[in-house]
């Protein structure tokens, strides 16, 4: 029986720690075949770059040994995608706190600011903030608490339910509803042809006011995953998933700290006393509900 795993990236979740822990995909020194990392119009550029075949071009026995697929740009059907019959089809993700997981995008947003020394950066980074943030090119230095960033972030909200039916829905604009991603679509990076277009990464309606009953959707989807966890467990989970997959698992000395201390403006006790802060957790239901779930789930192994 053949299976092809699937790591659902959703940002700020730790997700390029796992990203850096499995095989280089870039590194002919590596097994870079067994997994194949996607994002959207800098996947290729990052294999060409490396001398690696993008997936369009390679051979049937190098999809062969594609075991795990991972990256912002991959979706409920993407194994379609790969040259071989897939019996089984196991996406999983892991979830963050939710309060933590605002806060490491507005500290990241703070950090590449500062080192760029460039004030559109931290309103401009996708997601990016609404328009009148960037306008005026808010930076960290404009917000005395979370929640008056958050409410110039309407795509942060809640983005970890967001994402997860991103992942298995497509929202078709026309309609104003959630429709299954047809089988056969395929980035024009990976097929190189197009035959369906979809927003891979951040979707345009991350940014629309909360009108959707966004936990429930998800809660409905959760099923159709091999499973999901909550992402404080991810350096004891991974390497037992990776047994089963039969892939290699890097232990945390390969991981980089994206967001080193000397750039956070906050921490968590900070944000955690500022006085408005339940307003943050009250708008955060959705994902406050998909994060106890996250904890409560049962592992598969």
């Amino acid at each position: 029986m053949k299976q092809l795993y699937a790591y659902i990236h959703i940002p700020r979740t730790g997700g390029t720690s796992i990203t850096k822990s499995l095989p280089d995909y870039k590194s002919r020194n590596d097994s870079w075949e067994e997994h194949y990392h996607y994002v959207k119009s800098r996947s290729e550029i990052e294999y060409y770059s490396a001398n690696i075949p993008s997936l369009a071009w390679r051979t049937p026995e190098q999809h062969n040994k594609i075991k795990m697929l991972t990256g912002h740009g991959i979706c409920f059907t993407s194994y379609t995608w790969v040259r071989f019959t897939v019996d089984k089809w196991l996406p999983f993700t892991f979830i963050r706190h939710p309060i933590k997981r605002l806060l490491s995008s507005f500290n990241y947003r703070h950090k590449k600011t500062v080192l760029t020394q460039s004030p559109p950066v931290f309103s401009q980074i996708v997601p990016a903030m609404n328009e009148n943030a960037q306008i005026l090119n808010k930076t960290a230095d404009d917000y005395n608490t979370l929640w008056e960033w958050y409410r110039d972030a309407n795509s942060e909200s809640n983005l970890q339910c967001k994402w997860l039916i991103n992942f298995f829905k497509y929202y078709d604009s026309s309609t104003q509803s959630f429709i299954d991603y047809p089988e056969f679509a395929m980035p024009a990076e990976v097929a190189k042809y197009e035959n369906f277009t979809w927003e891979d990464g951040f979707a345009l309606w991350y940014s629309i006011p909360n009108v959707f009953p966004l936990f429930e959707i998800v809660n409905e989807l959760i099923p159709k995953l091999w499973f999901i966890a909550d992402s404080d467990n991810i350096d004891t989970i991974m390497p037992r998933a990776c047994d089963i997959i039969n892939i290699r698992w890097t232990p945390l000395a390969r991981r980089i700290n994206i967001t080193h201390d000397s750039f956070r403006k906050w921490s968590f006790e900070d944000v955690m006393n500022q006085p408005d802060i339940e307003k943050v957790i009250e708008c955060e239901e959705h994902d406050f509900k998909l994060y106890e779930c996250s904890k409560q789930n049962c592992l598969p192994f």
